[in-house]
């Protein structure tokens, strides 16, 4: 049955106008033209690199960014790449919510969520809130917020599980990970 597809997407388009109300909200802040800006950034992802970064905010900041507000303007610009992620195609044309391409769009989902918190903290809840509408076709996951907790939630990884991972291959002498909010600051995960 296919019964999940709509709550999901309602569930989607909630978050999203949440998330695109917070972006032009703080996004003004740092954008001459947040929506131009947004839709400019793919030349970020084109062109990794901190040099890359800086010629576009010169470009696109409507004042003189100091380091941090470059890197919240930055981490806005992901969070909108992460929201347009939450609606990739091919998490509609499969058997269940659980199945992974449709886990896909809710990882991007809650890296979206992850980035707002800095802006705007409980944004997660209401969207959980909606995920319970989502049935599944198999009874292990009964719902979307059971696949959020079981299968999303696992796949999370916190400031603090990340730090712990490092310790431990420094500790075993094995070679750490380029982590992903260095190789390009907000690239892909």
């Amino acid at each position: 049955k296919q019964h999940w597809r709509t709550p999901l997407r309602v569930a989607l388009i909630g978050l999203a106008i949440r998330l695109d109300a917070l972006y032009q909200k703080e996004g003004a802040r740092f954008f001459a033209d947040p929506w131009k800006t947004r839709d400019e950034a793919v030349a970020l992802w084109l062109t990794p690199g901190k040099e890359a970064q800086s010629a576009f905010l010169k470009t696109h900041a409507n004042r003189v960014l100091s380091p941090e507000d470059e890197a919240l303007a930055l981490r806005l610009l992901l969070l909108q790449r992460e929201r347009l992620a939450m609606y990739t195609s091919c998490g509609w044309f499969f058997d269940d919510i659980s199945d992974a391409e449709s886990v896909f769009c809710l990882q991007r989902a809650a890296r979206a969520l992850e980035l707002a918190t800095p802006f705007e903290a409980g944004l997660e809840p209401e969207f959980l809130e909606r995920l319970r509408i989502c049935p599944s076709n198999l009874p292990r996951y009964k719902n979307g917020a059971e696949v959020w907790t079981r299968l999303v939630g696992r796949a999370r990884c916190e400031l603090e599980r990340a730090a712990a991972h490092a310790s431990i291959l420094d500790h075993l002498e094995l070679p750490a990970l380029e982590p992903p909010l260095l190789r390009w600051e907000f690239g892909p995960r």
